[in-house]
């Protein structure tokens, strides 16, 4: 993947209480099945911000595109 390092987004499921969790990761290596990642926020078990773990690439999701063409209110309103 090179030096650059990319925000995306780790989702994960508790178990227990059945709910889904994400929170915002920096991706440092990706292969084809696990991706090594440093957790930018709090995570289960009391990880802080900047623990590197390895997750699954399926649990890895780009940060949702900030373009304001793209903004769903735009389209219920009047103005330009």
């Amino acid at each position: 993947m090179g030096d650059v390092l990319r925000t995306a987004y780790y989702h994960w499921m508790d178990f227990y209480t059945k709910v889904w969790h994400s929170m915002r990761c920096e991706v440092l290596e990706e292969g084809a099945k696990t991706a090594v990642i440093r957790l930018l926020e709090c995570s289960r078990g009391g990880a802080l911000p900047g623990t590197e773990l390895r997750v699954r690439v399926k649990s890895i999701t780009p940060p949702p595109a900030s373009d304001d063409s793209t903004c769903k209110w735009k389209r219920h309103c009047y103005f330009d």
